[in-house]
């Protein structure tokens, strides 16, 4: 009997290897071949869409490449094909740290500033003196640095014990009455500064007035070499009547114990005090002085040569800072002549030294003082009422007379007489080096 196999399939085996065919039969007898592929897509950074039938991987890998690159805060370059964060991320760290008012410390891989602006803030508040208050974020010294200075200048004239009709009360009261005016503040008395003033009036006489000659030696205006100050100013340990070098060690001898700071104005032959003290302002050189804001004492003498009848003294102004200078107010300035002063002098007098030879005859000088030092003169200027045109004048500064103009100072030197009886207007305007600006108009009447 033989077995008979479905005729829609077959098997064949082949000796040495096995092909299996599988026919599928649909109805009717027909027949076909069945086959099932695979689609990988991959959507590239620039928007387009790559296909392979391998993988995944290899739709990707037909996507163009790009190349990132980031600079680093090093200088060095890094790159990645992933993204710019990634080429960023290979850059070196570098790490910024800041130490923050509170003492704590911040840090961060930005920047130095980036890692100060971490740091809580605080404010620092000062209620000024005037009344006003003022912030800061860096320190409570920094917010009091804003106040405004209200200043300690004096603004009384202190009863000294000079005798009444003295010499040295009329100079006394006269040159506080000229600093009030020109907002100088008053000085008190120093009963020591007098003494040395006296004392150094006595060792001119005795070394330098000659009775044959019935005047002072021109020894006096020789600059001393070893001190650079003129001999008037100086006095030698081999000379009678020694109590010291220089204004200085005179004033330390008479009191015991060191000023801080000393100077003195000397006039020669004055009438009377108030002819010193007006022979002084008079003067460029001398004023700083006789009108110096920082000074608080004064020593007063003027001591007669005993050349009788003649008048033939000298007279000395010793001003001192004792301990600490005076302190003017924010915005502070001063003028001499006064506001509204009237019986102005019209020419300077003689001073040694001469602060312009070349000029013959000199007008009554216009001084303007500063708290803080003058960087640039803008306009200084002096007009006469109802003149058309400023006086020619020199502007005399501290560049040009160092050791005799302070840097707080200038001078308007007219290269004239001023006309007598005329009210002039002075205006002054300059840079100071802590970038504010002083300014002022004025006025004053001559004599």
């Amino acid at each position: 009997m033989k077995t008979h196999l479905p005729h829609r399939c077959f098997a064949a085996f082949v000796l040495g290897f096995l092909t299996l065919l599988l026919t599928a039969c649909g109805g009717g007898g027909g027949g076909g071949d069945s086959t099932s592929t695979t689609s990988y897509s991959a959507t590239c950074a620039d928007g387009s869409i790559k296909t392979s039938t391998v993988s995944q991987a290899a739709a990707a890998a037909l996507c163009p490449t790009t190349t990132y690159t980031a600079t680093c805060t090093d200088g060095s370059i890094k790159t990645s094909t992933v993204s710019q964060a990634a080429a960023a991320a290979l850059c070196p760290t570098t790490t910024y740290t800041a130490t923050c008012a509170d003492g704590s410390i911040k840090t961060s891989t930005v920047s130095q500033a980036a890692a100060a602006a971490l740091c809580p803030t605080t404010t620092y508040t000062a209620t000024c003196t005037d009344g006003s208050t003022k912030t800061s974020t860096v320190s409570q010294a920094a917010a009091d640095a804003q106040c405004p200075t209200i200043g300690n200048l004096s603004t009384t004239i202190t009863t000294p014990t000079y005798s009444v009709g003295s010499n040295e009360l009329s100079i006394y009261n006269g040159l506080n009455a000229v600093r009030l005016a020109g907002g100088f503040g008053t000085l008190v008395q120093d009963t020591a500064l007098d003494m040395a003033a006296s004392n150094h009036a006595q060792y001119i006489n005795t070394n330098y007035y000659s009775f044959s000659t019935h005047d002072y030696s021109s020894a006096i205006y020789v600059v001393d070499p070893a001190t650079g100050n003129l001999t008037g100013h100086v006095e030698s340990a081999s000379k009678p009547g020694f109590t010291g070098i220089l204004p200085g060690d005179r004033s330390k001898y008479a009191a015991g114990s060191s000023y801080l700071v000393t100077s003195e104005a000397i006039a020669f032959s004055s009438t009377d005090g108030a002819d010193c003290l007006s022979a002084l302002l008079k003067t460029v050189f001398h004023r700083a002085p006789l009108l110096g804001k920082g000074w608080g004492n004064i020593g007063i003498a003027l001591v007669s040569a005993g050349d009788s009848p003649l008048v033939r003294n000298v007279c000395i102004i010793s001003p001192a800072v004792k301990t600490a200078s005076k302190i003017a107010p924010t915005g502070w300035t001063g003028v001499y002549p006064g506001v509204n002063q009237t019986g102005v002098p019209v020419a300077m007098a003689g001073e040694a030294p001469d602060p312009a030879p070349d000029i013959a005859i000199k007008g009554y000088p216009v001084t303007f003082y500063t708290n803080a030092f003058i960087s640039t003169v803008n306009t200084f200027t002096l007009t006469a009422a109802g003149a058309s045109s400023n006086v020619p004048a020199r502007i005399l500064m501290a560049s040009s007379f160092p050791g005799y103009i302070s840097p707080f100072e200038a001078h308007l030197l007219p290269t004239q007489s001023l006309a007598a009886s005329t009210t002039y207007t002075a205006t002054f305007s300059a840079l100071l080096t802590d970038g504010t600006t002083a300014s002022k108009t004025w006025s004053f009447t001559t004599q």
